[in-house]
């Protein structure tokens, strides 16, 4: 599984980013969680709003800040999802 938060390195952008990181840890997701910050390549990518989260190139959420427990959810339906 590859994890990306997308950001324009604004406060929300860094915050999401570390709440994403926190969210994995606690699931026990082994993949680190990478922060792309090159506005050039979040546009190449196709996201034109921040921040963003994307597992396997796909968007999963996006446009802004979500909470804890919203990220979890979208980690555990991934996750379902794996293992039908």
């Amino acid at each position: 599984m590859k994890i990306q938060v997308l950001g324009s390195s604004c406060p929300n952008c860094k915050k999401f980013y570390d709440l994403v990181r926190q969210v994995a840890l606690d699931l026990r997701i082994s993949e680190p969680v990478d922060y792309v910050n090159d506005l050039k390549e979040v546009i190449k990518i196709g996201i034109m709003t921040t921040p963003a989260l994307l597992v396997n190139g796909e968007v999963v959420l996006t446009g802004r800040y979500h909470s804890r427990e919203v990220i979890r959810r979208a980690f555990l339906n991934l996750i379902e999802g794996e293992t039908k």
